[in-house]
């Protein structure tokens, strides 16, 4: 506008001023750059939104395949028969078997032997083609087994077991053992951790109701992970679960780590709701209380906060922020869990901020007799349908 000015002055005037033409060459300069700028800028911006928007449909179709493999699962498990479900279970364990063995191997120092798959040496004779299949029933013959172990979790001001936790040890047939943790991080690695969730909890479940009858206030803490959580279909077989023995169901706590909850899926924190909506008591493992959001858990259904027993004392004492937070969370009817208590130092500090506490300084996990997991009729014929 300045410009357009200058040059009708210059025109009404008659005369030519050479500093007035140069001064609108200027600022018509000036605006043109001013406009170009603006322009670049809104050309950037459209492309940081076409690249957002690329982003998130390569995020929907990558949901969309996911959902469409789930739903051929579905339909898969839908049409098999309560002993093709059986024989898919054995199937995942023999998927965990070589990894398995070679953690064991690893934990006693020795080298992975090789796997039998894919030795080097040269098949049997040809003339018996179908010897190999019946060659591999000897190792059948001791196969790998779970086992269910019960650690007391006991009442640190009278050291009396209150509760316990459930936990799945693998045996082969040597008797060499992967202990729980390890047992699962392996089934997570291989995707097929579920599978072991509901396994822990139809073993659990029988035991928990045979404890109740004697002990109604008992609990059972049985792990669950975000694998299950996220997932619809397993959540669906852990529900068809819970509603089998309502009564014992009440006195389960599952237990998800502070890791894994944190990277639930939209879907994941909707199954803990349900389960809150369902009555189910939830308990966080491995708790950083760093930022950690206490309305919003009691409003998923978590209870129980397990901490670890080391996290109490840094080598100073219970320092002041530990005792506010205890009084903070009890205030709130949360229950602190001191979690893998080592000595009788560990276990004085945790008493005075936690109500309960577990670990080697107090027991070792108790195997369960394979009877006493297996649930009586009628129930029996409503697992197998759930799993």
């Amino acid at each position: 506008m300045l410009a357009v000015g200058c040059a009708m002055y210059i025109m009404s005037s008659g005369t030519l001023v050479p500093s007035l033409v140069a001064g609108a060459l200027l600022v018509l300069a000036a605006g043109q750059m001013a406009a170009l700028l603006v322009q670049w800028m809104r050309n950037a911006g459209s492309g940081e939104r076409l690249a957002v928007l690329s982003d998130v449909q390569r995020g929907q179709g990558d949901t969309v395949e996911t959902l469409r493999a789930r739903i051929d699962r579905l339909e898969q498990l839908a049409a098999e028969s309560p002993a093709q479900q059986a024989d898919h279970m054995l199937g995942e364990l023999r998927v965990l078997k070589d990894s398995v063995q070679a953690l064991a191997q690893s934990m006693r120092g020795e080298a992975p032997a090789p796997r039998e798959d894919i030795r080097p040496e040269p098949r049997p004779q040809a003339e018996k083609p179908q010897a190999r299949p019946q060659a591999e029933k000897p190792q059948a013959a001791s196969p790998e087994r779970l086992e269910l172990l019960l650690e007391p979790v006991v009442e640190l001001s009278t050291g009396a077991t209150a509760h316990y936790r459930a936990l799945l040890n693998m045996v082969n047939g040597e008797g060499e053992e992967v202990n729980h943790a390890a047992l699962m991080d392996k089934a997570a690695d291989g995707g097929v951790r579920p599978s072991f969730d509901l396994h822990l909890l139809t073993l659990a479940l029988p035991v928990l109701r045979r404890l109740r009858i004697k002990h109604p206030g008992m609990r059972m803490f049985v792990g669950t992970s975000g694998q299950t959580l996220n997932s619809r279909s397993d959540m669906a077989r852990v529900m068809a679960a819970i509603e089998i023995e309502p009564d014992a169901a009440r006195g389960i706590v599952f237990d998800i780590t502070h890791g894994e909850l944190a990277a639930l899926t939209p879907a994941g924190i909707e199954s803990m709701a349900q389960l809150a909506r369902a009555g189910v008591t939830m308990a966080l493992s491995d708790v950083s209380v760093s930022g950690l959001d206490l309305a919003s858990l009691r409003q998923l259904g978590v209870r129980f906060l397990d901490i670890r027993a080391q996290d109490f004392d840094s080598g100073y004492g219970l320092s002041t922020a530990w005792t506010q937070f205890a009084q903070f969370a009890r205030a709130m009817q949360f229950q602190l869990i001191a979690g893998s208590v080592v000595n009788a130092t560990e276990a004085t500090t945790a008493a005075r901020v936690a109500r309960f506490g577990y670990g080697a300084y107090f027991a070792s996990p108790r195997r369960v007799k394979p009877d006493a997991s297996q649930p009586r009729e009628p129930f029996a014929q409503a697992y197998t349908r759930a799993a």
